[in-house]
């Protein structure tokens, strides 16, 4: 028989049920207890909360679990939960009004623990906050004008955009971008984002002069680097005045370095209150933009200042809550302000490709995985030992994995770790890069890590004996505020020689796209890790000539079309897939669907109940 919620073991039921972890079950019994009650409806709704957010939603939809079974609604797609504990989620008029009758809980508005909306969305506080203010700049930056001088800008988009017309998607977004305060430009791999956005600068400089302010960010230090190279390598290309191409900036930052970081905090020195002066700013790489980060980006510009997003749709949300750019794209038709202007009008999706051919087989399958057509891509994979640009290999028995990754390891990394300098061996070491979807696992990162050292180390190209050794890639897993070096830096462990005391030691390189290149003693770097594998999230915002992607032998909740679409969109000339057929194709029609107020609260019905209110509730 399903357990009552009037039965006063629910509690203890949900915590012998495995659905969810300690920490859920402790912050439950903190906000009861905060709460000075035990009602099991607010308990449960804490765990519930607790585990949405760790799984990158931002708020629980009660109107979609009321009167499930729990095991179904926590369920994974790789977990599922036989519990003899078969607990049912109250209906919701009854768990809504005992929710509004806790003291933790509040309405929009209210400054309590919990926030429950009229859509039945229950939020932590700090993340409807996030979300709240978001939408409320976002309104702002959409609604403010600009005065442009259209015949400059005309000239100007002529003079760049020579055989364009009207309907060519690149003008349409570098005029949409300098006519407006926000603009989303979004496009796959090659599309020409990066472009577009270099003849943006130029049309920004050519109206309002050199002085003219603009900041360029990206989520990641190895994505700003990139972003930065693509910058100093497009407005070579420029047809315009020397002083316009002076006043291009080709220094990037990440956006925590923008907003700057306060050590051990989550606050920045740049904020609501303590604005930037900035004319105009451009992230790139938008997707991988959770929402706090996004919300605080908008509370630190003026309303004055141009936001243009960059970023792929299509690509992984970000790792921590929230998919912004997803949520942005999907809610064009919504998004309606004061002035009748939509998200629509602030939105372009770049479609041709100019990094792969008409018939390029990555472009096929990108696109087919997009579509969820899984079965359909394998028409476009050349089996294994083939010279196509996409090839699929039977996942290897963990006892052959070994033999099976030596010849990719060795002719993967034999020239970077032949290199005749660091320099040298830095650039190398980006056209080839094993990606896995898990860090834990015989085909995870750590394990395919350990497999390369002993694959090389057996050649003698390297010797990992030591926590540091020469040659060793590593990469940067939490902020260094001291070293200025943060999550997502890349860099290359080295022999230094020291000409004063001709002794050489071990160096932690890092390279910045402006040529210098900082290093520090290893011991002196707390949260690193080998890199010669990495994750498919951390691989976002790189490029690589080929790439191995490595999937696992069983299905997991964070397999997902966006991360197959991700680590074959991470190559520019060839990709291997290792994987079993079944899963590949399970994976490809699963997407990410995270739970978020951000598509609703930017509909023009924002304010109206689409079921019923609370007070008929009560």
């Amino acid at each position: 028989m399903p357990l009552s919620f009037q039965n006063i073991t629910i509690q203890n039921s949900l915590k012998d049920s495995g659905y969810f972890s300690p920490l859920h079950l402790y912050f439950s019994q903190f906000i009861t207890q905060l709460a000075q009650t035990d009602n099991d409806f607010l308990f449960l709704a804490a765990a519930l909360v607790s585990l949405w957010t760790e799984r990158g939603h931002i708020c629980l939809d009660l109107s979609t679990i009321a009167n499930k079974p729990l095991a179904h609604i926590i369920q994974t797609d790789d977990v599922v939960y036989h519990s003899e504990n078969n607990i049912i989620c109250p209906p919701l008029s009854i768990w809504i009004k005992q929710l509004l009758a806790s003291p933790v809980i509040g309405e929009p508005g209210e400054r309590k623990p919990f926030v429950l909306d009229q859509k039945y969305r229950l939020y932590l506080y700090r993340y409807w906050e996030y979300e709240h203010k978001l939408i409320y700049y976002i309104r702002k930056h959409i609604k403010k004008k600009f005065l442009i001088n259209q015949e400059v800008l005309n000239e100007g988009l002529a003079k760049h955009f020579p055989h364009s017309d009207c309907s060519d998607l690149q003008y349409q977004a570098a005029k949409m971008a300098v006519n407006q305060g926000m603009s989303i430009i979004s496009g796959g791999p090659g599309t020409g984002k990066t472009t577009v956005v270099v003849k943006i600068l130029a049309l920004l400089y050519e109206n309002y002069g050199p002085k003219y302010k603009i900041a360029i960010v990206a989520p990641t230090g190895k994505a700003a680097a990139r972003l930065e190279k693509s910058i100093k390598d497009n407005k070579q290309n420029l047809a315009c005045r020397e002083d316009i191409l002076s006043s291009i900036p080709e220094k990037t930052a990440t956006i925590h370095r923008l907003l700057g970081s306060i050590s051990n905090s989550p606050y920045f020195v740049h904020n609501e209150n303590k604005n930037l002066d900035l004319d105009a700013v451009i992230v790139d790489e938008a997707s991988m933009v959770d929402l706090p980060l996004m919300s605080k980006l908008f509370q630190a510009l003026p309303i004055s200042t141009r936001i243009i997003l960059l970023g792929d749709r299509d690509q992984l949300a970000s790792v921590a809550p929230g998919s912004v750019l997803g949520d942005l794209c999907e809610s064009q038709p919504h998004f309606l302000t004061n002035n009748n202007k939509t998200i629509a009008d602030c939105t372009v999706i770049l479609k041709k490709s100019y990094r792969f051919h008409e018939n390029s087989a990555i472009a096929k399958v990108s696109q087919l995985v997009n579509k969820g057509k899984g079965e359909k891509t394998f028409q476009y994979m050349a089996p294994m030992f083939t010279s196509s640009e996409i090839i699929w290999h039977d996942l290897p028995s963990s006892n052959t994995l070994e033999n099976d990754l030596k010849a990719f390891i060795l002719s993967g990394f034999q020239d970077y770790l032949n290199a005749k300098d660091v320099g040298d061996a830095n650039h190398l070491f980006n056209k080839f890069r094993i990606l896995c979807v898990l860090n834990n696992g015989p085909y995870g990162v750590h394990a395919i890590n350990r497999l390369t050292e002993r694959i090389l180390y057996q050649q003698k190209w390297i010797n990992p004996t030591m926590r540091w050794y020469h040659k060793q890639p590593i990469m940067i897993t939490q902020n260094n505020y001291t070293l200025n070096l943060y999550n997502g830096d890349t860099g290359i462990i080295y022999q230094y020689y020291d000409p004063n005391t001709k002794h050489s030691s071990l160096r932690a390189y890092f390279f910045e796209s402006n040529g210098i290149i900082r290093h520090c003693i290893p011991a002196r770097l707390s949260h690193c890790e080998t890199v010669f594998a990495m994750t498919v999230h951390k691989s976002q915002g790189s490029e690589f000539d080929d790439v191995l992607l490595i999937l696992p032998d069983h299905p997991s909740p964070i397999l997902t079309r966006e991360l197959i679409y991700t680590g074959i969109t991470r190559a520019k000339k060839r990709v291997h897939i290792w994987g079993k057929q079944s899963i590949y194709s399970w994976a490809v029609k699963k997407r990410i669907r995270r739970t978020s107020g951000l598509k609703d609260a930017i509909n023009p019905s924002e304010n109206k109940l689409d079921l019923f209110s609370f007070n008929q509730m009560l």
